[in-house]
This record gives C-alpha cells, sequence and structure tokens, in this order.
C-alpha cells in the first residue's frame, strides 16, 4: 500500500474502486458541504447555509459506525435538505465504519433518499480520504452521472 507523508504521520493511500452512480441525472448548482458532522452542528443557527438549488458534497472521518451515517442523513432529510439541493456527491468513509452488505451506504441512501430524483454519485475521494480532491466551496458545479463526471463550470480562484 503506497503512503505519503504529512509532517511526521505516514498515511497510507487506500485505492478507490470507482465512483458509484447511486441515482441517475444531471444537475447543475453551486457546490456547498464538507464534512457532514460538522456542518449539522450548524443546524438551527444563523450560520447553516442556504441549500436552495446548490450540489451538497458530504463526507466524514470521525464516523464511528453506519449507524452514525444513517442518523446524520436522516438528519438531513428532517431537515428539509433534500428537498432544496439539485444533486448529492458522496465522498468515502473512514474503514471503521464498517458498511456490510446488510448494511451498507446504499441501504442508508435508499431510507434517507426514498422519493427524490436528484442525481447522485457516491465514493468521491475529497475531505478526508486520501488520496483526496479539493472542491472550492461556492463555485458553480455541473454533476452528470451518464460520464460520471463532476465538472467545474468556473474558476475556484478569483484575482
Amino acid at each position: 500500500m503506497e503512503s505519503w507523508l504529512i509532517g511526521a504521520d505516514i498515511i497510507p493511500i487506500r485505492p478507490n474502486e470507482g465512483w458509484r452512480v447511486y441515482r441517475k441525472g444531471k444537475a447543475k448548482g453551486p457546490i456547498i458541504g464538507g464534512n457532514v458532522g460538522t456542518l449539522l452542528l450548524l443546524a438551527g443557527t444563523p450560520y447553516w447555509p442556504k441549500m436552495k438549488g446548490r450540489i451538497l458534497f458530504v463526507e466524514d472521518d470521525e464516523a464511528e459506525s453506519s449507524r452514525t451515517i444513517d442518523r446524520m442523513f436522516t438528519q438531513l432529510r428532517h431537515m428539509g435538505v433534500f428537498d432544496q439541493i439539485a444533486g448529492l456527491v458522496v465522498g468515502r468513509f473512514v474503514s471503521s465504519v464498517g458498511f456490510k452488505a446488510d448494511d451498507s451506504l446504499e441501504m442508508i441512501l435508499d431510507d434517507a433518499l426514498r422519493g427524490y430524483r436528484f442525481p447522485v454519485i457516491t465514493g468521491v475521494d475529497f475531505g478526508h480520504s486520501d488520496p483526496l480532491i479539493t472542491f472550492p466551496l461556492g463555485v458553480m458545479c455541473q454533476v452528470d452521472t451518464k460520464k460520471p463526471e463532476i465538472a467545474f463550470l468556473e474558476s475556484g480562484v478569483r484575482t
């Protein structure tokens, strides 16, 4: 297994089996999100971001089990987030979450996203995965599951 060095810590690189299309479709909107546990700490505060028409990117590095992930997605549903977003991109979770065939991310998404039709891609390397992609928050992007592709429609850097 390859690794890379950050300070004195050696971080192992976990190979990615590839992105998975959970729900087909195409959506366009500004990127919002990040670590879902941290994002949910803003719930009910004036700091909760606007979700209308956004592409929500979520991942987490401290989830202890699939039940924790289930709770987070259920909270997003109860808060009406899925009524507002245009698309969803889900990052890879740490191996300690322990998804199994009878307790999978897909089963969690089946429950949380029942009745919604926006496109969803899972297994994307961003946030706390290794290797990772950095997505600039607020930048317009397009999610197209046919390819599958996440395309930036504007620069993440403004001069």
